[in-house]
């Protein structure tokens, strides 16, 4: 039943195989190319890819178009040819004299020269920075942009027509379109300035190079110019070294040649045809494989890429992939696989109904019927029976004598495996290991195990598609069961070990289950299902590529599983080739590439990325940075204001395989937050950022890791608004201060000008009060002192009897009490002596009338006061400041004993006044809200002084005043 399957199989692949449909992607208008009419493709130093058009020119960088030429620009010109500069500039030339440089991102327009370049057909660099520039009416050699014109001697100098040319240094070969009765092609020396030879053609010759410096032209048939004769400038034509390949169909046909030295051949209705001259293979590119008819020409790109030209119908790109079907080994026809292995050092073992291959080379005519089959101790080995096992040295062992309670069909889908010491195990209903010298190991399963998984210690593990775990030791010959578990779900098809304690498992349903040993015991921590972008649930196989890529096997085709910390990045790499089948098989050989086996017989060989980059390194650049849609040099601008808090970044990668697939991860940390963004797009805008530092890492994560990660930076601050800067909050800081000092001091000035009104008018009242106590004390006192003195004279001259004597008497004592009340009140009012005697006797006197013998002593002193000269506004407040304290002392100290003292140093007068009473509470006293000790403090601001209380036994005031010195 098993051998009829796989005819049938054999049968379809074989009838549909020309009809498989190439892996192609169309470029048209309709998908961002500039126009259909494609005239020739460049390939930059950094990667980018140009489209040359009738209505343009597109660059393409595998993430977007840029367009140039086309209306919206507001001119329509046609692009023919292209060049590039050792600095990296690239410059195109229009067909109307105009050219366009692309430097540093950016695309200048010249027109000055347009007489010279008008109808520019073909640009060659001959060295040195020099460029030849072919054109209609000139042949021109360029240099630091200057341009020199050539003499060519032809029928019409002034209109040489060049064509078609290719050059050969310091040889140029061409046609002209001079005659089209006569045509011509030349060889001529740019050096000399001289045309060397000629020939006659049939009709305008076409003309085509290949990598190794021969010449060809087309005169009605595709003929090679002998190279020893074009060395000296002189044409001789022969037939072309690879005639012999050259189909039927493809008699009549253009001729180009690829990187590689291939040749193409075109045939506008039905394809491509390459020939590959060195394997002398011939590969057809048809029109029934999805190639657009009006086959044009082939662009091969640095990634070793083809894209296909078709006139006015767009450009389509064969997708180099790294899974490539292998058909033949060793010159022979495959047909159908049925199975594959390596040996113990890893060289191929292909089981084929074309042969049995190994290593490369074919070692059996015909292959062997049992996919188990596999290679191992230089020969290879198969069931040849249920229960026969045999090797292709005549080795046989009978399974049915050397296991006990065998049963057949035990092992007839397994994967074998060699272990580390070059043992071989088998899988099945029964684990089987042979030693080196062939003697068997086994140990009954209770269900079909896929695969075993080898450990170092001669322990393996088996996972049973019955959901059970199986653990087995390689004891004295002999296995023993060490682990048994089961699980509720896992329908196990295959299993790996991923790490030293996690295990990834292949299932029939639930995609890739990974496993752990998590205290003692396996754990199903995760899966990997459709749901993040498996090709299928059901896992035939799985393969470790290394240790941040997997390789799965399903149902459906063959995904590449990429783990980047926390990412886990999936890409079909059979769907890329339009491939759909079951892969049940993979298998690593030497030179680091991969076999892939599908169920339908394929063969697919996986090469590894370095196979497949060739010599080219994709370099990653931020293409444009703007700032609230303006564009903005990274290199030198990286500070904005908080105004500008809108990005826009664009990554250009230039990269071709597989371009669809290269992801795009940005991650912007900064101001205490983070945002990220991780798909295709190669573009990351962010809004409305806060004030703060910044910075941006952009990762280009290619698809297949064909080249490692490339990764960006781009730090950058907003600057807060001004209101938000230091100086900003410093200089408000101060204003407000100053502000808030101007108000206090404005509010203190306006409390002490209140209170200088009051004292103002209090020295009025005061002078006033002098002025009544001087006429009071001048006037009246003096009257009454006369009265009494004109009653003692009185009283001499008259005879009074005793009762008129002492009512005299009680007149005169009534006389006295009125002028000793008079001396207190005009004491009271302002001391007589402040005003006629000065501060020092008026407070000497004062105190001495104060004093009461028996109640209290009032004591006053004068020290170095003779250089003192108070004004009259101090006098009056220092006397006023005297009384109330001698009154406070009077009311409230209980004192028997005062003293006042006023003395004068540096311009400075100081007062003291003490007493040996009870002292008091200053802060209790000015909390009663008193006036006495306000009037004080107030006298003492006006006279811009300072006060000092000491008070415990007795209470001492310190007064110190500025005052004036005697002149």
């Amino acid at each position: 039943m098993l051998r009829t399957a796989c005819f049938f199989i054999a049968l379809v692949c074989t009838t549909t195989v020309n009809a498989q449909q190439l892996p192609l992607e169309t470029y048209t208008p309709a998908n961002g190319l500039v126009s259909a009419r494609v005239n020739k493709m460049f390939q930059d130093s950094r990667g980018h890819i140009y489209f040359l058009t009738n209505e343009g020119f597109s660059i393409f960088d595998g993430q977007r178009f840029e367009n140039y030429g086309a209306p919206e620009n507001n001119n329509t010109e046609i692009f023919n040819d292209i060049t590039e500069y050792k600095d990296g500039s690239v410059k195109l030339f229009s067909f109307d004299g105009n050219t366009y440089t692309i430097s540093h991102n950016k695309i200048s327009f010249d027109s000055s020269q347009k007489k010279l370049l008008v109808e520019t057909n073909k640009i060659f660099d001959i060295g040195n920075g020099e460029k030849l520039i072919a054109t209609n009416y000139f042949l021109l050699k360029e240099k630091n942009g200057r341009l020199q014109q050539l003499h060519i001697a032809l029928p019409n100098p002034e209109y040489p027509g060049i064509e078609n040319a290719v050059l050969l240094n310091p040889y140029l070969v061409f046609s002209t379109t001079q005659s089209s009765s006569h045509p011509k092609i030349y060889v001529y020396n740019y050096e000399t300035q001289q045309l060397t030879d000629s020939a006659e053609s049939k009709s305008i010759p076409l003309i085509a190079a290949d990598k190794s410096r021969n010449i060809f032209f087309y005169n009605g048939q595709w003929q090679q110019l002998n190279a020893e004769a074009l060395a000296k400038g002189k044409l001789k034509a022969g037939p072309l070294y690879f005639q012999s390949l050259i189909p039927a169909n493809f008699s009549s046909f253009g001729l180009q040649f690829d990187n590689d030295n291939n040749v193409w051949l075109t045939n506008a209705e039905k394809g491509y045809c390459q020939l590959n001259v060195l394997a002398r293979t011939v590969k057809y590119f048809s029109v029934t494989q999805g190639i657009l008819s009006g086959c044009n020409f082939v662009f091969h790109d640095m990634e070793k890429n083809y894209w296909f030209v078709s006139s006015g119908s767009g450009v389509q790109k064969l997708q180099r992939s790294p899974l490539s079907k292998i058909t033949t080994v060793d010159n022979t026809n495959l047909n159908f696989v049925s199975g594959i292995s390596t040996d113990e050092s890893n060289s191929a073992f292909i089981n084929a109904s074309g042969g049995l291959f190994f290593a490369g080379k074919k070692i059996a005519p015909a292959g062997l019927s049992n996919r188990s089959a596999f290679y191992w101790q230089d020969q290879y080995w198969n069931f040849s029976d249920y229960k026969t096992l045999v090797s292709s040295k005549g080795i046989i062992l009978h399974l049915d004598q050397l296991v006990e309670n065998y049963v057949p069909l035990d092992f007839q889908t397994s994967y074998p495996v060699i272990d580390n010491e070059g043992r071989m195990l088998i899988a099945g209903k029964t684990v089987l290991l042979i030693n080196k010298d062939y003697s068997i190991v086994s140990y009954k399963l209770p269900y079909f195990c896929d695969n075993i998984i080898c450990n170092n210690d001669n322990t393996f593990l088996c996972f049973l598609r019955s959901n059970y775990v199986i653990g087995l030791s390689l004891q004295n010959n002999s296995f023993k069961k060490t682990y048994y578990h089961y699980f509720e779900t896992l329908n196990a098809r295959y299993a790996i070990k991923w790490s030293s304690n996690s295990y990834l498992v292949g299932s029939r349903l639930y995609g890739v289950c990974i496993v752990q040993w998590l205290n003692g015991e396996l754990k199903i921590t995760g899966c990997i299902d459709k749901k993040n972008g498996l090709s299928n649930n059901f896992v035939n196989v799985l393969l470790k590529k290394d240790n941040n890529h997997l390789l799965a096997g399903t149902a459906s085709g063959l995904d590449m599983i990429s783990f980047a910390g926390r990412d886990t990045i999936i890409e079909n790499l059979s769907a890329r080739n339009n491939i759909f089948s079951s892969f049940i098989n993979l298998v690593p050989v030497k030179d680091s590439s991969l076999l892939c086996q599908t169920l339908d017989g394929q063969l697919f060989k996986l090469e590894n990325a370095g196979n497949l980059s060739a010599a080219f390194l994709p370099s990653a650049y931020f293409k444009n940075i703007s700032v609230n849609s303006e564009t903005i040099d990274a290199a030198a601008k990286s500070d904005f204001s908080y105004l500008r808090n809108n990005f826009n970044f664009s990554i250009s990668a230039p990269s071709f395989l597989d371009n669809r697939n290269t992801r795009f991860r940005f991650v912007l940390r900064g101001n205490g937050r983070s945002w990220e963004q991780n798909n295709s797009t190669a573009d990351f805008q962010i809004n409305n950022l806060l004030p703060g530092t910044y910075q941006l890492i952009a990762t280009v994560q290619y698809p297949g890791k064909f080249y490692p990660d490339q990764q960006l930076q781009y730090a950058f601050v907003i600057q807060p608004p001004f209101w938000k800067q230091w100086w900003f909050i410093l200089l408000s800081v101060l204003l407000a201060v100053g502000i808030i000092i101007y108000i206090i001091r404005y509010y203190y000035r306006r409390q002490l000008d209140k209170q200088k009104a009051v004292l103002e008018k209090e020295l009025a009242i005061e002078q006033e009060r002098t002025r009544l106590s001087r006429e009071l004390h001048d006037g009246l006192g003096s009257m009454l002192s006369g009265i009494k003195h004109s009653f003692s004279a009185m009283k001499n001259q008259l005879e009074l009897n005793e009762d008129q004597d002492l009512k005299f008497h009680e007149n005169i004592d009534k006389l006295n009490e009125s002028i000793k009340e008079l001396r207190n009140i005009s004491h009271s009012m302002a001391s007589d002596s402040l005003l006629k005697y000065g501060l020092e006797n008026s407070l000497s006197d004062y105190c001495r009338n104060i004093s009461e013998p028996g109640e209290i002593q009032v004591s006053f002193a004068a020290l170095h006061t003779e250089q003192m000269q108070p004004t009259e506004e101090q006098t009056f407040h220092i006397f006023r400041i005297v009384q109330e304290l001698l009154q406070n002392v009077m009311k409230h100290a209980h004192a028997t004993h005062a003293i006042v003292q006023i003395s004068y140093n540096a311009k400075r007068m100081y007062l003291t006044v003490e007493d040996d009473g009870n002292g008091f509470d200053m802060e209790a006293a000015k909390r009663k809200n008193g006036m006495g000790l306000k009037n004080i403090e107030t006298r003492v601001r006006i006279l811009k002084g300072r006060i000092d209380y000491q008070t415990s036994k007795g209470t001492s005031v310190m007064i110190e005043i500025p005052c004036a010195e005697k002149k």
